[in-house]
């Protein structure tokens, strides 16, 4: 089989990757610039490392955006660590071979690749995210993260691995229909905190109930 490679064709993601070099360039030129105009100072060198921080950090934003990529080799399906730390990731590594999938099937979900719950509060930690479940005989599941691929790309990977995956019982037409009618970026309000929040409540709540009565 060949080798393929998918990269997001989403405008968002590139244009995000083109904002984050934007700033940090600017505020390294800016900085420069005004050092040059009103002459080293002591604070300007403090201005001047803090500024190429901001560099450094704009630009390891730009790598983790841009290193995305899904690799259908010759037996394998191999996606790559999305490189964000451990309370905010999102997709980890996997490499399954083709003839070990047994169900393939899309879902949406606000959990990681991993199926648990994204420890740092962000906008992904409560949106639902489009994922891809390959499943096999004993009923593990890898899932590939499909936020930053288009529609097209999604089902034409689906199509490439129900090709690739020979021992695969579902059905292909059910699972692109499912693409075309799911809709990702949902908010879903994540259960667990707010539960807690709700339980702290109402147990606060009871007992002021109690001592009323009690008073009363």
């Amino acid at each position: 089989m060949k080798r393929r490679l998918f990269f997001p064709h989403n405008i968002g993601l590139h244009l995000l990757s083109l904002l984050f070099f934007a700033m940090g360039y600017a505020s390294v030129y800016l900085c420069i610039d005004t050092i040059v105009l009103a002459r080293w100072r002591a604070i300007d060198v403090v201005v001047l490392v803090l500024a190429l921080i901001w560099l450094i950090m704009m630009m390891k934003q730009v790598l983790v955006m841009e290193h995305l990529y899904i690799f259908l080799n010759h037996d394998t399906i191999d996606v790559p660590d999305d490189w964000l730390n451990k309370n905010m990731k999102i997709q980890y590594k996997i490499s399954v071979p083709y003839n070990t999938v047994k169900e393939l099937s899309y879902s949406c979900e606000t959990t990681n690749s991993r199926g648990k719950s994204i420890k740092s509060f962000s906008a992904f930690s409560i949106m639902s995210k489009p994922y891809l479940n390959l499943v096999d005989e004993e009923g593990k599941v890898e899932r590939i993260f499909l936020w930053w691929y288009t529609k097209r790309q999604r089902k034409k990977l689906i199509r490439e691995l129900f090709a690739r995956c020979p021992n695969c019982v579902s059905d292909l037409d059910a699972v692109l229909n499912i693409v075309d009618a799911t809709k990702a970026g949902m908010f879903i309000v994540p259960d667990q905190p707010f539960r807690k929040m709700r339980s702290k409540k109402s147990t606060k709540k009871n007992k002021d109930k109690r001592n009323n009565s009690n008073t009363d």
